[in-house]
């Protein structure tokens, strides 16, 4: 639970494609990093050009230093943040969720109208870096992050 509650913490500076379409797990779940650039300060990228296939089923280990950005990679893997060059493919999709998409799994977390009323809405940076929210606002962000993964299960303790 500490490490979901850590992850709660991380600023979210997640922008939507407009066109971008759901997900459709065809060829059991490839991933893909393309020439992907990532850096949490301007002008210091973690990741330079990276790119790299996991095929379907295949186990795959990613061994570095502290710092070298193997955290980063899972992070950017599950829309923590967007690269900044490059792009991140799941069976050949581009992860990007559209706007709406992320608005209406917001809805069902009953976390929207919150979000509309803070400063710059869904651009709003929350956690240590931004706007603090309490934790059941924190516990409800979570669950509309689940609800946009679309998992074919859930489980609450």
């Amino acid at each position: 639970m500490e490490t979901l509650f850590n992850l709660q913490k991380v600023n979210i500076s997640v922008k939507e494609k407009e066109d971008a379409k759901p997900l459709q797990l065809t060829r059991g779940g490839e991933i893909r990093f393309e020439n992907v650039t990532f850096g949490y300060h301007p002008g210091r990228a973690v990741l330079k050009g990276v790119s790299f296939t996991i095929p379907p089923g295949q186990k795959f280990a990613i061994v570095g230093p502290s710092g070298c950005g193997k955290s980063t990679i899972l992070r950017l893997l599950f829309r923590f943040y967007d690269v900044q060059g490059g792009r991140i493919l799941v069976d050949g999709q581009d992860i990007h969720a559209t706007a709406e998409e992320v608005r209406s799994a917001a809805r069902r977390a009953q976390i929207h109208d919150l979000i509309e009323r803070l400063p710059a809405g869904y651009e709003t940076p929350v956690g240590e870096r931004g706007m603090m929210i309490s934790g059941g606002e924190k516990q409800r962000l979570a669950v509309a992050r689940l609800i946009l993964k679309d998992p074919p299960l859930f489980i609450f303790r």
